[in-house]
């Protein structure tokens, strides 16, 4: 995985930028992987909601 990749999609082995890693993960590879997944969705809700919240104090 490049540097500059967001995390391989946990069940495709395919980073979003599209480079390839290896196709078979250990189980503890595939945990941290998924935990990583994970606060990266949980860091994008809360900048969605930083967001929201913004946009509702300007209306």
């Amino acid at each position: 995985m490049c540097h500059e990749c967001m995390p391989p999609h946990p069940m495709r082995g395919i980073s979003y930028c599209g480079c390839r890693f290896r196709g078979f993960l250990s189980s503890k590879e595939e945990m941290e992987l998924l935990e990583n997944y994970r606060d990266q969705l949980r860091k994008e809700i809360a900048g969605v909601e930083e967001r929201i919240k913004e946009l509702k104090q300007k209306e």
